[in-house]
Order: C-alpha cells, then sequence, then structure tokens
C-alpha cells in the first residue's frame, strides 16, 4: 500500500511538470500557425492551452484575443482582452483593441473611457484621439438615419459579395461561389475552392434596384486565385484588377512567408476583357489593392501596405502622364491614420470614399468622405447610420448625385461574419413648425392656415393650425427652396417665410410665432432693383386719396424693400414711389366693390425699378416704322405712352429721342429719315401734355445697327425692322 501510495504521489508531480511543458508546446503550435495566417488552427491551440491545460495567464489571454480579432470574431474578442487587461494591463495597444471591440459590439460608453486609457498612454495615436474629440460623436452619427432607407439584396449568399463597380449598364462584384449552376459547368469551381475563392461575376439592375447574376465575366479577368475587387473606367474602358501574387500558377510569398496582393488592368475590347497587365507599382513584399479610378480615367487610388505609411494600410494614387503612371502619392494625414484605410471609391463628382479604423466611427470599418479644395483634402466626414454600423462597412459604388448607391458590410446579425451588398437611398425630410396670432395679442388664433409652395410655385401642403395655434409637419424636399405662406381670412395680413434647403441637411424649420396683422384693406409690395432683383431700401412710398390729393400715408423702405399701408373701403388710391437717382414711379388702385382683404402693389404699379444713368441709352421696345415712312404706327403708341407715363412720374427728366433705320438706301437718305421718325416720335409725346423742353428728337440713320444687315447682305424683313429702332438718353434730371 506504501509502494502504491508513493506512485500515486509520484505520478502527479510528473503531471504537474510534464503538463505546463504541453501547454508551452501547444502555444509554440498557435504561434507557428498563426504567423502563416492559419488563424482557425492558431485559436485551436491557444485555447487547448488555456482551457485544457490551464496555462491561463494574460500572455495566452491576449493570443487568443488577437486570434479573434483577425478573425473577426469581435464579440469573442473583447471577451478574451478584457480577461487579460484585468490580469495585465501593461501593454497599451490592448487598450486600444479593447476599446475597439467595445465599440464594434455597441458598448460606447465603456469603450470611451478605454480609449481615454489608452490617449494617456499613446497620445499621438490618432485612432483614440478622434474617438475622444467628439463626446457627442453618436449623437451626429444616428441624426440622419431615418432619412435613409437601406436594404440587403436577395442575390447575398451565406458567402461573400463585395467589391462592386459599375461597367457600363452592368455591374461588377468580387463573388465566392456560384449563386446560379444554371449558367454552365465552365463556372463551377470544384466544390472546396467554391469556399475559397472570388471570381468576378457580371450582374444587371432591376427597377427595384436589386442585383440579378448574369455571368461569370468571360477573358482574362478571372484566374484559379482571388479576383477582386475591381473598378472599371467608363472613359477607357479599362478595369483595374486586385489578385494574388501570382507567378506560373503558383502563389509567390514573401520574407514572411505571406502571398501579398497586386494591382492589375484589363482592357474591354468588343465586349470581352483582354489579357491582364501588371501595373508597375507592384513588389512582391508588399500589397496593393483595392482600385478606384477617377472618371477621367486618369487617377487611380489604391490601398497599400508598403513602407512609409502612417497604419497599418494606406491610401495612396497615381497619376497617368503621357501613358505612363507615376510614383505612388500617399494621400497624407488628413486621410490616412494609424488605423486602416482602405476601399477607396471616386464619385462622378470627384468626392473620395474610403473605409477607415482609425477615424471616429460606431465600429469595425466605417465609410468616410473627402473633398478636394485648393489641392488639399478636406478632413473626412462619417457618412453615419445606416450606411455605416457597428461591423465593418466598405466598398461603395454610387448612383449620380451621391445620395443612393450600393454598399458592402458585414452587419447582418445571423451569427455570419460574412460581407454582402446593402441598397441605400437618401430620402430628406425636413421638419417645419409655425405658431400664430393676432398681432399685439397674446392668445392663438384659430382658423389660420398654412401653405407650402415649391420653387415652382406648386403647392404641396395646406394645413390649419391646432388648438395650439400651431403647425407641425414633414415633407421630403426635391427641391432648393420652399415658401411658407400664413393666412387668417382676409381680415388679416399675409406672411411668407422662404426656407434655404439647398445643399444644407436641414431637418427642422422654426419660424417661431408668427403675427397676423388684423386689417380691412392691406396694400403691400417689394421694391426690387430690376438689374439683379435684390430688395432696395431709401425709396419713399406715398399713398394719395385719389380723388382729394389728400396724403394718406408715407413710408420710407428698409433693406427688405417692403412696403405695406392699410386702406379703407370704397376708396381711389394713387402711390407714388420715388428715390434720388432712381427713376419713379406712380399707379393708381380701388377698393371699391372690393371685399376686405390684401391687394399686391405690383398688379398697379411696376416695382422693379432702376436707377437713372446719364447718356446711357435704353431702348424702347416694339418702337418700329414702316419701310421709308416716318409716321408713328398704331402698335408704337402704346410703348410711347409708357414713356410719356415715365415723364409724367419724373417731372424733372429730359431726354434725348433717338430713331435709327436699316442700312437699304443711301446713308444721307436714311440720316434725314431717321430724324424725321424721331421728331415725330417726340411730337406725339408733346402732344400728350409733355413740355417740348424736356424732349428732344434726333436721327442717327444708319450708323448705329443692331445687326450685321448691312447694304451688301441679305436679310430678312424682321431682321432689317430690328434696326428701324426708337431709344432715349437722359440728358438731365
Amino acid at each position: 500500500m506504501i509502494a502504491m501510495n508513493q506512485r500515486y504521489k509520484y505520478s502527479i508531480i510528473f503531471l504537474m511538470l510534464i503538463i505546463p511543458l504541453l501547454g508551452v508546446a501547444q502555444i509554440k503550435k498557435g504561434d507557428y500557425f498563426f504567423e502563416n495566417y492559419e488563424y482557425g488552427y492558431a485559436l485551436m491551440a491557444y485555447e487547448f492551452a488555456y482551457n485544457e491545460q490551464l496555462i491561463q495567464n494574460p500572455l495566452v489571454a491576449r493570443k487568443i484575443a488577437v486570434t479573434h480579432r483577425m478573425l473577426g470574431n469581435m464579440k469573442e474578442s473583447m471577451v478574451w482582452y478584457k480577461k487579460a487587461l484585468n490580469k495585465d494591463d501593461s501593454s497599451a495597444i490592448d487598450m486600444l483593441y479593447f476599446a475597439e471591440a467595445l465599440k464594434y459590439e455597441g458598448e460606447y460608453d465603456e469603450a470611451i473611457k478605454w480609449y481615454r486609457k489608452y490617449n494617456l498612454r499613446i497620445p499621438d495615436d490618432r485612432r483614440a484621439a478622434y474617438q475622444l474629440e467628439n463626446p457627442e460623436f453618436l449623437k451626429d452619427f444616428y441624426k440622419d438615419s431615418a432619412d435613409y432607407k437601406i436594404k440587403s439584396l436577395r442575390v447575398n449568399t451565406p458567402n461573400q459579395e463585395f467589391g462592386i463597380t459599375k461597367c457600363n449598364s452592368k455591374y461588377l462584384i468580387s463573388y465566392v461561389g456560384v449563386a446560379n449552376p444554371e449558367l454552365g459547368e465552365k463556372y463551377n469551381r470544384k466544390a472546396r475552392e467554391q469556399d475559397m475563392y472570388l471570381d468576378v461575376y457580371s450582374f444587371s439592375r432591376t427597377s427595384d434596384n436589386e442585383l440579378v447574376l448574369e455571368d461569370w465575366v468571360d477573358g482574362g479577368v478571372n484566374s484559379k486565385f482571388h479576383d477582386g475587387p475591381v473598378s472599371f473606367s467608363k472613359a477607357t474602358g479599362e478595369l483595374f484588377i486586385t489578385r494574388n501574387n501570382v507567378e506560373k500558377g503558383k502563389p509567390v510569398l514573401d520574407q514572411n512567408g505571406k502571398v501579398n496582393l497586386k494591382l492589375y488592368v484589363s482592357k474591354l475590347d468588343g465586349g470581352i476583357f483582354g489579357r491582364v497587365e501588371e501595373l508597375p507599382i507592384n513588389s512582391d513584399d508588399f500589397s496593393n489593392a483595392h482600385p478606384a479610378i477617377s472618371p477621367d480615367g486618369n487617377t487611380l487610388y489604391f490601398a497599400s501596405n508598403r513602407d512609409g505609411g502612417f497604419g497599418e494600410t494606406d491610401i495612396y494614387s497615381i497619376t497617368r502622364v503621357d501613358g505612363k503612371w507615376s510614383t505612388p502619392v500617399n494621400l497624407g494625414t488628413v486621410i490616412n491614420t494609424e488605423g486602416e484605410e482602405c476601399f477607396p471609391y471616386v464619385s462622378e463628382d470627384g468626392v473620395l470614399y474610403f473605409s477607415s479604423t482609425g477615424h471616429a466611427g460606431a465600429g469595425g470599418l466605417d465609410i468616410f468622405k473627402s473633398v478636394m479644395k485648393s489641392h488639399s483634402w478636406m478632413r473626412p466626414t462619417n457618412m453615419g447610420f445606416p450606411i455605416n454600423s457597428r461591423k465593418d462597412d466598405f466598398g461603395p459604388c454610387l448612383d449620380p448625385g451621391n445620395e443612393s448607391g450600393y454598399v458592402c458590410s458585414n452587419r447582418a446579425d445571423n451569427g455570419s461574419i460574412q460581407d454582402d451588398i446593402y441598397y441605400f437611398q437618401f430620402n430628406p425630410t425636413i421638419s417645419i413648425r409655425v405658431k400664430v396670432r393676432a398681432s399685439g395679442g397674446l392668445s392663438f388664433l384659430d382658423g389660420s392656415i398654412a401653405r407650402i409652395y415649391d420653387d415652382d410655385a406648386n403647392l404641396l401642403f395646406e394645413s390649419k393650425v391646432d388648438v395650439d395655434g400651431a403647425f407641425d409637419f414633414s415633407l421630403i424636399p426635391d427641391k432648393c427652396r420652399y415658401r411658407v405662406e400664413i393666412t387668417n381670412s382676409q381680415e388679416f395680413s399675409k406672411e411668407v417665410h422662404t426656407i434655404e434647403y439647398c445643399d444644407n441637411r436641414l431637418t427642422l424649420y422654426e419660424t417661431g410665432v408668427i403675427e397676423l396683422v388684423e386689417l380691412e384693406y392691406l396694400a403691400q409690395g417689394t421694391i426690387l432693383n430690376k438689374l439683379d432683383m435684390t430688395p432696395v431700401k431709401g425709396f419713399i412710398a406715398s399713398l394719395y386719396n385719389a380723388k382729394t390729393g389728400e396724403l394718406a400715408k408715407t413710408i420710407e423702405t428698409g433693406k427688405d424693400g417692403k412696403m405695406q399701408f392699410n386702406l379703407l373701403s370704397e376708396t381711389d388710391y394713387k402711390l407714388v414711389v420715388m428715390k434720388e437717382g432712381w427713376f419713379a414711379r406712380s399707379g393708381v388702385f380701388t377698393t371699391k366693390g372690393m371685399a376686405p382683404g390684401i391687394i399686391d402693389i405690383d398688379r398697379y404699379v411696376n416695382l422693379l425699378f432702376e436707377e437713372i444713368v446719364m447718356e446711357k441709352s435704353i431702348v424702347i421696345d416694339d418702337i418700329y416704322y414702316d419701310y421709308n415712312k416716318f409716321v408713328v404706327r398704331e402698335d408704337a403708341k402704346t410703348e410711347l405712352d409708357n414713356l410719356v407715363k415715365m415723364m409724367e412720374d419724373n417731372p424733372t427728366v429730359k431726354i434725348e429721342l433717338r430713331s435709327h433705320t436699316d442700312a437699304r438706301g443711301s446713308a444721307k437718305f436714311n440720316l434725314a429719315l431717321s430724324d424725321k421718325r424721331a421728331k415725330a416720335a417726340a411730337e406725339y409725346i408733346v402732344s400728350k401734355g409733355v413740355k417740348d423742353c424736356r424732349i428732344f428728337g434726333k436721327g442717327y440713320g444708319e450708323s448705329v445697327l443692331r445687326n450685321g444687315c448691312v447694304n451688301d447682305k441679305v436679310c430678312s424683313e424682321e431682321e432689317h425692322e430690328q434696326n428701324r429702332r426708337t431709344e432715349f438718353e437722359v440728358l438731365g434730371f
């Protein structure tokens, strides 16, 4: 019995000695698989050492966390980083990766704590700094979410689909496996290869924005290994392709035993892509991937982990000059961070989109956009939810206008980490909020009505106030400018507010409290500069009783150019509007026979005013003469009457009336004829009561033609008639 107990004791001691050794062997085995990118086998070895052989130290926990991170298992990575940090927080990078895993799983408050800890350790790393600089980032991230519609496509499978590009009328996608075996045997890889390698397939787009698999891309695009993602240039017919570094059908390994990626190009010829050619920027020692060609086909953006970058992968560009590609240029620290920047895309209007783990995001890869101004890229903007999610989002392909299109993501909450394609559309809404009350009162007005018009004067919405005297409604804007009109029967003034929507994502417009002026009759209008249609201040508007000549009211326009008069019923009015240095105008209107309400002054007085410019020729439209005649035609008298009205409104103005002929006949004859015409027109104006000392008629013959109808040129009668015209210039005022 004693001997047996001793053997048992020695066995226990032996096991206590041998188990750690076995555990160390498992860890080394895991390291071997990890270094050879066999992450699944590495994870098995690490977990066996931790769970079965009880090597439960922070080093092994960290290895398991990193391996899960490389496999995209962020939830599991989060759990193991927590275990590692609970026992040993000496590794700052663990804090960063733990924060990223927390963010990926939606634990934002906890993630911010660990970003802050990492930032204290490594203050120069912008990955944490960008997350911390805006504590309200997530509010901005979700603010436009209600305006987006996004859906997963029916073409998605349990395998990978990503890397979408527009190719003329079709779409090209990098696809693992075959979704439609009916396409034929040539599209069926061996069963094992279907789950391993990407090929490029062609898809058509349906009316509901689904994508339908049509064909495997023939020609030189697809190979035995990975092909894609790709980018097509409509301008040049070239397809730029990401491929494994392969020579003679075999992978080429770098010094670390890794197969890098290279960029290739194939030309579309007769509907078939030709043999691929390698771009001169490639190397066996690093990867170039994710091509994105500019709309003109002469600038190629791509991701690379080459030496000299700022992070894990950076965005670079090359340009083509005289058929040759330039040396790659790093897009700089505005775009690139210490993290991963990849999957660039350039829209039709030159906006750069890319994915990043380094800029402030919601988790995983987020899509950002940047525009170039003065040869510099602007600070990138996160595209927000739901374009981005807490998972990986990348590879956009946008429709014209950039407010709809396709994105790639592994956001599906079905336990899969495979990439799928989603269609999104931005349908912005704007909420409009108004409250109405009578001017000088405290209570809100019952019965008030709000109407919204678009920039083409189309009525979009009409509503009565609620019990609190308020309007609150939404619309989907498709114009740049909208008008909100508030009325309350004809007994109150009408108020108008303009909403400048344009490119601003305005989600709420509040007019504040609108006060309507109670009235019996109200005349209103806005004085505008005829030259640029802007309001003019400083005009004196005087309202007279047209029958008695008594002055009713005088106002001076402010910077809004508006004028408004309360009126009496059954009364004729005359309005005189003037400003020094400008042509004055007058007009009459009446309230006789009218119900109380608003009178638009511009129905009776032209409110487009001009400054008086000395010796500036002003054409009087439609003052024409018959051939070789100088008698004022009946159709010209209406325009001359308008000139009479102008001179009555501006009693100090003196003008020269100028008459011109066409080029037919002798110059001497035409000069005499035009002089007779000018004097005839001046006599007509004098006959209407204008003093003859204020108007002078003079002919200029054919010396100032409006077109090229000279003597030796054949012209139509209408063209000759354009030269037989009358103008006036102000000589003094």
